[in-house]
């Protein structure tokens, strides 16, 4: 495989459209698949580090994640009060892509959602993501709200988990809100 083909094959950072409702822009590292290929180098990063345990395949998608997030922020204007909130996930990769964006692009690490209660239903909110997050911002009401936010998921489907928390976001005080992931299925 050549560098430029290799290039081509790993995008810096792809735009998820339509963003899922409530989220102003929403980012990818890469698509999960691409037929007929079957799945890109960067879901199967991704599978490996869900699925397997993390190691070695975490550092990698940590590597392109973090350059992804670089690349994005160096031609995106956010605004100056962005702060990076992980998505209730009851996936390390999550926590480990949000304290990585944090880093990168040295803003503060703000966990605003619990873990997820309940079953996951494909295309539903988890109304267990909602009430624990309701309870945790409760718990902090003598905080100032964020204005911006940079939610951070390791996987964006049918959009409803990010347009959840987008949605509780805004109900708090949120005006903008993007997104950025690892792989994305979402169409």
């Amino acid at each position: 495989m050549t560098m430029a083909r290799e290039a081509a094959e790993t995008p810096v950072a792809l735009m998820v459209s339509p963003s899922p409702t409530g989220v102003d822009e929403c980012w990818a590292i890469d698509a999960y698949r691409r037929p007929p290929d079957g799945l890109t180098e960067v879901a199967q990063l991704f599978t490996a580090a869900k699925y397997h345990h993390m190691g070695p395949a975490m550092s990698t998608l940590l590597e392109r994640y973090t350059s992804s997030v670089a690349a994005v922020a160096g031609f995106r204007r956010w605004p100056s009060d962005l702060v990076v909130v992980p998505v209730s996930s009851s996936s390390q990769v999550t926590w480990e892509l949000a304290k990585s964006a944090a880093q990168q692009l040295r803003l503060p690490l703000v966990e605003m959602f619990g873990s997820p209660v309940g079953t996951k239903v494909k295309g539903v909110p988890l109304v267990g993501h909602l009430a624990a997050a309701m309870v945790r911002l409760r718990l902090k009401r003598g905080r100032r709200s964020p204005t911006a936010v940079l939610l951070v998921d390791d996987l964006v489907e049918s959009g409803s988990t990010l347009a959840a928390a987008s949605a509780l976001l805004r109900s708090i005080g949120a005006e903008r809100v993007i997104a950025i992931v690892a792989v994305s299925l979402h169409r």
